[in-house]
């Protein structure tokens, strides 16, 4: 006579809240210790969740970090149409400030750090904050095509590069605040004339 164990079911709601304590928990630790320092087995404790459960949802550090950034809002994913290339411009100017401020900014400093001698991080880092951008700038510049505002051959992926920069330079290195004048300025003086030449 063969037995069984039933497995007892999580419910989708206690696994949700499990699941936020598990992405907290790594945000937390990386902004108190570090990417280095930060283990699955210290994430595990601040979440009071076993390494089985955080393993099978993320296979490695990595894996738990971009998903923990992407629940913090590091990233710009959908821009409606305003009607002009100016205003979808400040637009993703004003949410990607509001995004950079939100994902603790010595967090996203220390991580850049360490990236610069951890290609897999580096990896992950270019994954959250240009790769996963592309989409929307490339809807927002084809848009602004369709409407003539943009220059025919112009490489509009430059504004996934020189946004972010001038962002990190002013918002986390300087400590400005990303402010009315400033995303006037950012989109004016920067982002129209890589766009309109």
């Amino acid at each position: 006579m063969s037995t069984f164990v039933a497995r007892k079911k999580t419910s989708p709601k206690r696994g949700k809240a499990r699941t936020e304590a598990i992405l907290d928990a790594a945000i937390e630790l990386l902004a108190e210790v570090g990417y280095d320092r930060m283990s699955m087995d210290m994430v595990a404790l601040r979440a009071k969740a076993s390494k089985a459960t955080i393993y099978r949802h993320w296979p490695d550090k990595t894996a738990l970090v971009l998903a923990a950034l992407r629940r913090r809002g590091g990233m710009v994913s959908d821009l409606p149409d305003t009607g002009s290339l100016r205003g979808d411009l400040e637009l993703y100017a004003r949410e990607s400030a509001a995004a950079a401020a939100g994902v603790a900014g010595s967090l996203v400093v220390g991580l850049l750090a360490v990236a610069s001698h951890d290609p897999e991080l580096a990896a992950v880092l270019a994954q959250q904050f240009h790769y996963e951008q592309l989409p929307a700038i490339t809807a927002l510049v084809d848009r602004a095509r369709g409407r003539g505002e943009v220059s025919p051959g112009v490489d509009h992926l430059l504004i996934s590069e020189v946004l972010p920069g001038t962002l990190i330079m002013h918002l986390l290195v300087l400590g400005l605040p990303a402010d009315e004048p400033f995303i006037h300025h950012l989109v004016d003086d920067v982002l129209m004339p890589l766009l309109i030449r």
